[in-house]
């Protein structure tokens, strides 16, 4: 019988490679782009990111044997505590455009 890739590649590749909120983000940032020379250096970071994930997945073995599972899971764990902070700064910014919260001092006093 032959493998049963498709199975395997569409539910768990796909969500994971470019996510539905990630498209999202994509858009939003294109649509706030001022020109296109700035839609264009998105899209260059955009296609830029999905090639170091390419790479990423290509070499993940050998990326593994090199630095050690356990040095990924805390980059990792880093790097989700990051994107928490950067999701709380990012609704903190909307509900300040959308004037339910006052605006933050840039720095704090003292």
């Amino acid at each position: 019988a032959p493998p049963r890739t498709a199975a395997s590649i569409a539910p768990l590749a796909f969500p994971t490679i470019l996510p539905p909120y990630g498209i999202a983000v994509l858009i939003l940032l294109l649509a706030a782009a001022p020109g296109w020379g700035h839609a264009a250096a998105i899209f260059a970071v955009f296609i830029g990111v999905l090639l170091v994930d390419l790479l990423a997945m290509t070499f993940s073995r050998q990326i593994v044997g090199a630095v050690g599972e356990a040095s990924l899971r805390i980059v990792g764990t880093i790097l989700g505590v990051l994107q928490l902070a950067l999701a709380v700064q990012m609704v903190q910014a909307a509900l300040v455009l959308l004037r339910v919260l006052p605006p933050f001092p840039a720095t704090l006093p003292g």
